[in-house]
């Protein structure tokens, strides 16, 4: 079957839209102004909105009217709380969070590498990170109480056992050694994200009519986390990536930094193999 191919209108809005939203961020589950904006979007373009079973987000269903499979499209609309030092001229205005250190808190993050060590799965090493720290402190006022916010990204559910009993007993060495007392609240981000085979041969598929050779199989796990995954454990899907690199930059800047961008030529490709995906996928017996 023929691919879709949106125009350069269309394309051209993608960039518009995706600016905006980078410009006015709204930080998980206060998604107000950008689920609205969505939503009211969809609804010009003639799609039927349904109601979303969730506080912020839009839910919509487009009737081509033609036999078929139903695909479903999904996209992440919240801004992380980072303050931007990209250069763009359409930087956000989050700002990050500030917090401070002392030494029981010093003593952990030293050792929080030992949560992970020799935990890998098929050569790929697990993952964990703290990104948040916040006190009951000033800047001359010794803190009672030290939040951390962090993450555990392994591949199995033996391995996430294995690394909270890990992180457990640190948090128990951390308590001994500084007379201090801990709690451990856990907060299930995702499950493991799985791609179906057939799926992911479809959109292999249409890459590679569309790009040629530079759509590729990765072939290697990532210790990446998408609420995606849980779609994936009911409805058969592919979670692809798509490649972006501005090209000044030497190496892809990082996710989640403050210095993250992006060539937003890729949009035209992203766009163009979702499109194309979806079609085929929805015209297979």
């Amino acid at each position: 079957m023929e691919l879709p191919g949106p125009s350069q209108a269309a394309l051209d809005e993608v960039v518009e839209h995706r600016r905006h939203f980078h410009r006015h961020p709204e930080v998980s589950w206060d998604e107000t102004a950008t689920s609205s904006f969505i939503g009211d979007r969809l609804k010009d373009l003639g799609l039927r909105i349904d109601e979303c079973p969730t506080p912020t987000g839009a839910v919509a269903f487009l009737d081509t009217g033609r036999p078929g499979r139903t695909v479903l499209l999904r996209a992440d609309i919240d801004a992380l709380p980072i303050h931007e030092e990209s250069g763009v001229e359409f930087a956000s205005a989050v700002i990050k969070r500030a917090g401070n250190v002392i030494a029981a808190q010093a003593f952990m993050l030293e050792r929080l590498h030992s949560v992970v060590d020799g935990m890998e799965y098929e050569g790929i090493e697990c993952h964990t990170t703290v990104g948040d720290i916040r006190t009951d402190g000033q800047w001359n006022v010794v803190p009672r109480k030290v939040l951390v916010k962090g993450s555990l990204r392994t591949f199995t559910p033996e391995m996430r056992e294995e690394g909270l009993q890990r992180l457990r007993d640190l948090l128990l060495e951390t308590d001994s050694e500084f007379e201090i007392h801990s709690q451990l609240s856990l907060v299930h981000g995702t499950i493991p994200l799985w791609n179906d085979p057939n799926v992911t041969r479809t959109v292999l598929e249409v890459g590679r009519e569309l790009v040629g050779d530079r759509a590729q199989h990765l072939g290697r796990p990532l210790t990446v986390s998408d609420d995606m995954a849980e779609f994936l454990t009911r409805i058969p899907g592919c979670y692809f990536m798509l490649g972006c690199r501005p090209a000044d930059a030497e190496t892809p800047p990082a996710h989640h930094s403050p210095t993250f961008r992006i060539d937003e030529d890729a949009f035209a490709t992203g766009v163009k193999v979702l499109a194309g995906s979806a079609a085929r996928l929805a015209a297979e017996a």
